[in-house]
């Protein structure tokens, strides 16, 4: 048997203590929830619109023109009443209380309900304006495209700096109304009977299949009959 001399031993000491040194360092994941890198932010906005009343006259045209558009972008996404703020309210006389009543009357032409609209009183308002305004939810959506970081090898499993960014995006760009982000809306209530005289009209082929449809289907019957009575006799 060949023996190793005391260097020998010593170099594979030495190889041994070095290869201990090179041991695997798990990463120091945080505590809780997951929280994901890039959120939807929605943000609540209050759009103005404010009418000087120049006299006593007939309401201007411009001034129609820009209450219409006002009242398009309320319909469009509104999270609170139409607010018709003057210095008096709802008591308020002259030409502002004559805007305020012109501007309830075109937002009740445009099918919004009467509970939508509020008249308030602010004491801050000039005497001759009027101000329209209402509350809003807008969304701000993260930017995405930082692939700073090698996606294809990822030793210690932490998530991309661009993980998750399209799908939130995608989430805020689809959302309608912003303000669903933050609260569900509440459901109409079903109604089975309803629910069960559709189904019955659509088997009985009243309703769901256009004219033509029907036509081809009672010609079909009949020929089917036709020829069921004629291979009888």
């Amino acid at each position: 048997m060949r023996r190793c001399s005391l260097p020998t031993f010593a170099v594979l000491g030495l190889i041994a203590s070095s290869l201990s040194g090179c041991y695997y360092v798990a990463p120091t994941l945080p505590e809780g929830p997951f929280v994901p890198i890039h959120m939807v932010a929605v943000v609540p906005e209050t759009p103005e619109l404010k009418i000087d009343v120049q006299g006593e006259g007939p309401i201007p045209a411009a001034a129609l023109v820009e209450i219409d558009r006002f009242i398009a972008r309320f319909l469009d996404r509104r999270s609170g009443p139409l607010t018709i703020v003057t210095r008096g309210g709802a008591g308020d006389a002259g030409a502002p209380g004559a805007i305020a009543q012109a501007v309830v009357e075109r937002a009740l032409a445009r099918g919004i309900p009467g509970s939508w609209v509020v008249r308030e009183a602010n004491a801050g308002v000039g005497a001759r304006d009027v101000l329209l305004r209402y509350r809003r939810y807008a969304v701000e959506v993260p930017e995405c495209g930082d692939f700073r970081v090698e996606s294809a090898y990822n030793a210690f499993s932490t998530p991309h700096p661009n993980y998750g960014c399209a799908h939130a995006r995608n989430q805020a760009v689809l959302a309608v109304d912003p303000a669903d982000l933050l609260r569900a809306r509440p459901s109409d209530a079903s109604d089975a009977q309803r629910l069960n005289l559709v189904i019955q009209r659509y088997r009985a082929g009243e309703i769901g299949q256009s004219a033509g449809q029907s036509s081809n289907q009672q010609q079909g019957g009949q020929q089917q009959s036709q020829s069921e009575s004629g291979a009888s006799q």
